[in-house]
């Protein structure tokens, strides 16, 4: 799980990178990382934690509606 863990904290700096430089990309891997850190949070019985990733994970959806699917029509 550790691993797991270092891979999702890269791959969430690598998104904030894209997105910081306005590529959609980077809140998809947000998203992908959020659930990785639920899950993990969950597990572990932090659920102020579980909270406040679910809270990322809309606000990343947010991003790619808003960049993605909204300015499409």
């Amino acid at each position: 799980m550790e691993t797991l863990l270092l891979i999702a904290t890269i791959s969430a700096l690598i998104g904030a990178y894209l997105v910081s430089n306005g590529n959609w990309v980077g809140f998809a891997i947000w998203i992908v990382t959020d659930i990785i850190f639920m899950a993990n949070n969950y597990i572990i019985g932090q659920w102020q934690q579980t909270i406040l990733f679910g809270l990322y994970l809309f606000i990343a959806s947010n991003g790619v509606y808003n960049m993605k699917i909204k300015n499409e029509f």
